[in-house]
């Protein structure tokens, strides 16, 4: 069995070289991937929420590199125009794109880098596995450690741990944060499979097209952050699909750290916190 992929990426302010190592990998999975029998077309889109207004949907994309060639037809393209209207809405002008339809649907940030065979693991994983509606993956930072990317329902002491705290404060609460990124689930280097985890991150999502239609994909209220753990609850409500956390799905993600984040960002974080909260029922600690 194969598949066709619709890959969706949302750049606002990005790196530009590390964008472009990003697509690089991309591309090489996507040809990993088509070369195993498991892929019969794929569609790349770069949403550009940085853009000047006015901007058209550009269907002959080229990225500044050169794809390895591929024995199934990629077709990039780009999207702008829209101005900044967020993360989710970004991927949903891809996801709820009736002209960018297909089977298989990549979620990836501009600055996750998908190891050669990702692409490859994750769909044979969709493929072998009807319960799952969604695969998240095994992520790294850039020094090799692990990020831990599927979680627990979050409390707000957890939440403000992690976005805020000094170093010594977050390993006083070491065990804490441990249980809410399923460390004794996934184990401490992430290396244990687990099915029906509760949250993934938006970093590297891989859905099956019935999963996302049943979502309806991201929930435009949220701007940025939460987003992703919102699609993650209600792609399993009625108990109708899972997501898989696929540890031999490997991607590097460089960003993921909060605590580091900027000012602005952290607010960004705490009124996506707050709305998540709101929607999903508020856990204090």
């Amino acid at each position: 069995m194969s598949f066709t992929l619709s890959a969706s990426i949302v750049v606002y302010d990005s790196d530009r070289a590390l964008l472009r190592r990003a697509l690089v990998a991309l591309a090489a999975a996507v040809a990993r991937a088509a070369e195993a029998g498991l892929l019969t077309g794929a569609r790349i889109t770069l949403v550009d929420n940085g853009a000047a207004a006015g901007a058209v949907v550009d269907e002959s994309y080229v990225p500044d590199f050169a794809p390895p060639p591929a024995p199934i037809a990629t077709v990039w393209r780009r999207i702008a125009g829209q101005g900044n209207v967020g993360y989710g809405r970004g991927h949903n002008l891809v996801l709820l794109d009736p002209a960018a339809a297909a089977d298989m649907y990549l979620v990836l940030n501009p600055d996750a880098l998908l190891a050669a065979d990702a692409l490859t693991v994750g769909l044979a994983w969709l493929r072998d596995t009807p319960a799952c509606g969604m695969v998240a993956p095994n992520g790294v930072g850039p020094d090799g450690a692990p990020q831990f990317l599927c979680k627990r329902y979050p409390d707000a002491l957890t939440l403000l741990l992690r976005a805020a705290a000094p170093a010594a404060l977050r390993r006083r609460f070491a065990g804490r944060l441990a249980r809410y990124e399923l460390r004794d689930v996934v184990g401490d280097a992430g290396e244990r499979a687990a099915q029906g985890v509760p949250l993934a991150s938006g970093c590297c999502m891989l859905l099956r097209r019935e999963a996302l239609r049943h979502t309806g994909g991201f929930d435009p209220a949220f701007f940025v952050y939460f987003e992703d753990y919102d699609l993650s609850l209600r792609l399993a409500v009625g108990g109708l699909w899972r997501i898989d956390y696929v540890p031999a799905m490997h991607v590097v993600h460089y960003g993921g750290n909060a605590a580091k984040k900027s000012l602005a960002h952290i607010r960004m974080f705490a009124a996506g916190a707050a709305r998540f909260f709101n929607k999903h029922g508020w856990k204090l600690a």
